[in-house]
């Protein structure tokens, strides 16, 4: 059996991620036979926050600027340095995907590179260009 707590950032609106997640971890699950309990924190509408309770961490993508401190993301990143914390003193590890927002969040906090504002928004995936 795994846990996964899926972090839901996208702050009301509209979008297909959620979705998506919920449809790759059914895959996941029917394709190795193993049992997924999953539980939904909307930690930008409601404030809700995980415990270290899981197995894995998925943080979804969302609307606005990662740089934009809207209040909610001092508990997120609590969350992040328990995870880390845990990680670093236990051999049994807790796995987190970062998912857009969450990556760039990350990313600014850690200062790993420059989070800046796109001139629109987008949604897809994109070529990437060897450089």
């Amino acid at each position: 059996m795994l846990k996964v707590a899926i972090i839901d950032m996208y702050k009301g609106a509209s979008n297909q991620g959620m979705r998506n997640i919920h449809e790759i971890l059914e895959g996941y699950a029917k394709e190795h036979n193993i049992s997924i309990i999953k539980n939904v924190y909307d930690i930008r509408g409601k404030g809700e926050v995980p415990d270290l309770n899981y197995d894995v961490y998925i943080s979804s993508g969302g609307p606005g600027s990662p740089i934009a401190i809207e209040g909610w993301e001092e508990d997120w990143l609590k969350l992040i340095h328990s995870i880390i914390l845990h990680n670093e003193n236990f051999a049994l590890k807790k796995y987190v995907f970062l998912i857009c927002h969450s990556f760039q969040l990350m990313c600014y906090h850690f200062k790993l590179a420059t989070v800046s504002l796109r001139q629109s928004e987008s949604f897809g995936i994109f070529p990437m260009h060897p450089t």
